[in-house]
């Protein structure tokens, strides 16, 4: 994959300078459609060994398929240097089961929290920028912006392909996207039986500031807070 070092350099140096600059007294509104896409095949043989129960195995292949169908909605806020991203039942159907992710700009943190838990908060860093690779000589407008693709691997091995625009050079984006130069207006996260692919839909700037307000309950792994939710939602 041919980089653009120049410009590699330039947008980096960018980031690590101004990483919160446009419109630092702005409000910035975007919302994100998801679509689940299910391979059976792959279900099937990724579940074939742990659930012997030939009824409850087309049950749960039944309800995995009605996601497939189905697009969650989710709207992303940054304000000052904080951002918070939610499931929007406003403008379609979101996932419940979706923690709310807040970030937090200065520290770069990713801040993982269910309102309804109280046992602990999520938190880990954001991936660095170095760990991203990033193509920088194939271009793709989305809602009217020049994006870049870039790429990397997640700690359980999952590809997640993203595009970013330079052009809102603001180190955000749906779910736990971060340590880029700029704002990702797609991204797409391919599990071990399924395909998430998030597009951002609207784009909004305003002069009007939000608050944003960052949970602060104990701070747990990742690992630790999946388990909790784990219990709380009994699976």
């Amino acid at each position: 994959m041919k980089n653009l070092s120049l410009f590699s350099g330039f947008l980096s140096l960018f980031y690590v300078l101004f990483p919160f600059n446009i419109k630092a007294q702005s409000t910035i509104q975007v919302i994100y459609r998801e679509k689940t896409m299910i391979d059976e095949n792959k279900i099937r043989q990724n579940l074939k060994n742990k659930i012997e129960n030939t009824a409850r195995l087309q049950d749960l292949l039944f309800r995995l398929k009605e996601m497939d169908t189905v697009y969650h909605y989710y709207t992303l806020t940054i304000s000052k240097g904080y951002s918070i991203c939610k499931y929007d039942s406003t403008v379609g159907r979101g996932s419940k089961t979706t923690p709310i992710i807040y970030k937090d700009h200065v520290k770069k943190i990713i801040i993982l929290d269910y309102p309804h838990i109280k046992g602990g908060q999520g938190v880990k860093p954001f991936p660095t920028l170095s760990s991203w690779e990033i193509c920088y000589d194939k271009t793709l407008k989305i809602g009217g912006y020049r994006s870049f693709k870039a790429t990397r691997l997640d700690k359980a091995g999952h590809r997640i392909e993203v595009w970013f625009t330079p052009d809102i050079p603001i180190s955000d984006g749906p779910n736990s996207s971060a340590g880029l130069p700029g704002l990702v207006l797609r991204r797409i996260t391919e599990g071990s039986i399924n395909k998430y692919i998030t597009n951002a839909i609207q784009i909004n700037i305003t002069k009007k500031d939000s608050i944003i307000t960052l949970p602060n309950k104990k701070q747990l792994s990742v690992e630790e807070f999946t388990e909790l939710a784990r219990r709380s939602f009994g699976y």
